[in-house]
């Protein structure tokens, strides 16, 4: 997860240097962030058939294998096709990656899901602001920005001889294992909130890490590397808090860590986009850090619950909705190129609002539900 973190946050920093490299414009960006994007949707629902088939070990391999290739593809070409069609490709492993993961930990530690899912995205949460950081230092000292590609796919490539032998078992939820009935997922709203949830907070989430650097750079007149803070200090706050709900999440109900972090989350951000003193920005985009952090973790685990199942099969749908959302990514570029990156940057906040009112509604449901 560390490494998948920076595959992913090392373009965000890198959009205005790519565009000169390539020259191309912000709108012409985005076969880049949606190549990532559709690679992931179309590599999620891949992997329960694949865990099925021949096993989580196997299918976590295969998405390094694929992540790695795909980031030094992206590396080492000088064709802008063959540079998205690499992005693309690791965008596939990712989907491959993160339902065998969940799946994995869900299976392996079934009496502290919560806290160990939040340990795994410590994991991506460290990267986040090593990826950020790295790009800090490389494009500050006037570097080639292809290294840093250069070192997430060899981080990818590096793991796949250090996994334990064995298999990874697949677990089964409190309900199932007690032969409880229970709805079938489709049936349920549940799973079509928790997809809207995942979507809005993953595209929420990625338009700010992609395109803050770009608009503290043009908007607020920092230079490049100061730019590259925005993230960093985004992801940062994400890893304390994903840390802090190592510790106490399984102490406090899904519900209300959801609808607290959400809260936070959306107010800072917003804030953050708002003034125009460059380090209570930073400071405030490190406090929405806080509040996002737990969202992912807590939304799947969530979605376990209220469900009634570990499947892989059944959860992936519930990820693939953070797959739509990073379409945000994409879509966003031609916003800041037809009006501004003040617009574009004030979607990304209204898609964490949309976040939060799936969450409201999933509450009436479940106690209607109940009723």
């Amino acid at each position: 997860m560390l490494a998948y973190a920076i595959s992913c946050t090392i373009l965000g920093p890198c959009v205005t240097t790519v565009e000169a490299a390539f020259r191309i414009s912000h709108a012409a960006m985005w076969p880049l962030f949606a190549a990532g994007s559709v690679g992931y949707l179309a590599g999620v629902p891949m992997a329960g058939w694949m865990a099925r088939r021949w096993g989580l070990r196997a299918t976590l391999i295969a998405a390094l294998i694929l992540m790695g290739a795909g980031m030094l593809l992206v590396a080492g070409s000088r064709v802008w096709a063959l540079c998205v069609a690499g992005y693309g490709a690791a965008g596939v492993g990712g989907g491959w990656m993160e339902p065998a993961i969940v799946a994995a930990v869900q299976g392996l530690f079934p009496e502290r899901r919560r806290g160990a899912l939040n340990l795994t995205q410590v994991g991506f949460g460290l990267g986040a602001v090593i990826g950020p950081y790295l790009a800090n230092r490389i494009l500050g000292a006037h570097a080639n920005w292809r290294w840093l590609f250069v070192i997430s796919g060899a981080a990818f490539l590096a793991l796949p001889p250090f996994f334990p032998r064995g298999e990874i078992p697949e677990g089964r939820h409190e309900s199932e294992a007690k032969g409880e009935p229970r709805m079938r997922a489709h049936a349920n709203p549940a799973l079509y909130l928790m997809f809207l949830a995942l979507l809005f907070y993953v595209g929420g989430e990625l338009a700010i890490n992609s395109w803050s650097s770009a608009f503290f750079e043009l908007t607020r007149h920092v230079s490049k590397a100061a730019a590259s803070l925005a993230p960093l200090s985004l992801w940062a706050g994400i890893l304390i808090g994903r840390a802090a709900m190592w510790f106490v999440s399984d102490r406090v109900r899904s519900r209300r860590l959801l609808l607290v972090c959400a809260v936070l989350g959306v107010s800072c951000s917003a804030a953050a986009l708002w003034t125009t003193r460059i380090a209570l920005a930073y400071g405030l985009l490190g406090i929405a850090g806080l509040g996002l952090g737990p969202m992912w973790p807590t939304i799947v685990d969530h979605s376990s619950d209220r469900l009634r199942t570990f499947s892989p099969r059944v959860l992936s749908w519930v990820i693939w909705g953070g797959g739509f959302g990073a379409l945000s990514q994409a879509a966003l570029g031609p916003v800041a190129q037809k009006w501004s990156l003040q617009a574009a940057m004030g979607g990304a906040v209204a898609l964490l609002v949309g976040m939060a009112a799936c969450l409201v509604v999933d509450k009436i449901v479940e106690t209607r539900q109940r009723a």
